[in-house]
């Protein structure tokens, strides 16, 4: 996933004619060298964070080895030419998610071997059984093998023949026996290093809890701890917090207009139960009074800077009602700023409840 724009950009038009199913994947695979688990985990930990945070445009899997050589994966499937460049397209124009996730890569550069990655063509003459789904799966049995005999599973060829055999199943115990008969590796699904798509959270949403987009929960990084700063180091983080201390400003007030103007056009926004807003609907809310803001109290703040892009994370005691009562009183908020046209705009912002001191 973090490099997928380049191959995106290779791939050549015979493999994108698509038929209106899932027609290929993209893998990505990490192998981790000896004692860097932990330091690994933290990284993709973050990496996953902004993901979340910025918004990455396609469902995908992380899942990790339990056998055999440490690896950590990236799986993601594509239904059609469109889908294709639609994602493409989103990570070739986000220049705030491409920075961030490039120095992910940078970070755990050290810790891995030369990543193995490519795009995989399904092949239904070869595969039997269900039809390739992450719904309700907890683990992924993976084989790889050249030999082009039909067999139980989700069957796609890379461009040198090899074929990946995938089967996910729900639990350990299924993945194991299934794995001693194919021959094959058990991964298990990390939904914290995921993106999961609607349908996999519907199947097995207790498992899916932990995926930074669904936790409803701010989290300073493990970066952040060391690369954030206040607001009145430089210029750029004097402004964004000005930009910041006006929208605040503009919340108490139920100032639309202005709010208009600090919103920008695909801001997603979410609060501390998990639901999504867009502008439109946040506007809609302030100005109907279903939304309203009496109070708004930083408790501290840090600005971490990504060029056009900084990161906000701030501690708030507020007296703040919506639709569903009072919101709690002390929370955490992680807002992302851009800069368009030299004019700093809110583009993402999580809202979680604050962990007791």
């Amino acid at each position: 996933m973090r490099t997928i724009i380049l191959l995106l950009a290779l791939l050549s038009p015979p493999l994108l004619a698509q038929a209106p199913a899932p027609r290929f994947m993209y893998v990505y695979r990490d192998s981790l060298k000896r004692g860097v688990d932990s330091a690994y985990r933290v990284i993709e930990d973050d990496g996953a964070q902004i993901c979340a945070d910025l918004r990455c445009p396609n469902p995908y899997i992380g899942v990790e080895s339990l056998s055999g050589p440490h690896e950590a994966w990236w799986i993601n499937v594509f239904a059609t030419e469109a889908d294709t460049a639609r994602v493409a397209n989103v990570y070739a124009t986000n220049r705030a998610l491409s920075s961030a996730l490039g120095v992910i890569a940078q970070r755990k550069a050290a810790l891995i071997g030369t990543p193995i990655q490519g795009f995989a063509v399904y092949r239904p003459d070869l595969s039997r059984g269900p039809a390739w789904s992450v719904a309700g799966a907890r683990f992924i049995v993976v084989t790889i093998t050249r030999d082009h005999r039909p067999t139980n599973g989700s069957v796609w060829a890379m461009a040198d023949s090899t074929l990946y055999v995938l089967r996910p199943v729900h639990t350990r115990r299924e993945g194991d026996a299934v794995a001693r008969q194919a021959k094959g590796r058990v991964l298990a699904v990390r939904p914290n290093w995921s993106m999961p798509a609607p349908e996999w959270v519907a199947a097995d949403a207790e498992f899916w809890r932990s995926a930074p987009v669904l936790a409803g929960a701010v989290r300073v990084s493990h970066a952040q701890l060391h690369t954030s700063a206040p607001c009145d180091v430089d210029a750029i983080r004097r402004r964004v917090c000005a930009v910041d201390d006006s929208l605040g400003i503009a919340l108490i007030r139920a100032d639309t207009s202005a709010l208009g103007r600090l919103y920008a056009n695909d801001l997603v926004s979410i609060n501390y139960r998990g639901v999504r807003s867009t502008k439109t609907m946040l506007l809609a809310a302030i100005a109907a009074g279903r939304l309203r803001f009496d109070t708004l109290q930083a408790r501290g703040r840090s600005v971490e800077v990504y060029g056009d892009t900084v990161l906000l994370v701030e501690r708030m005691h507020q007296a703040a009602t919506g639709p569903e009562g009072r919101h709690p009183a002390e929370v955490d908020y992680r807002r992302t700023y851009v800069r368009r046209e030299d004019r700093w705009q809110l583009v993402a912002a999580v809202i979680g409840v604050a962990p007791p001191p």
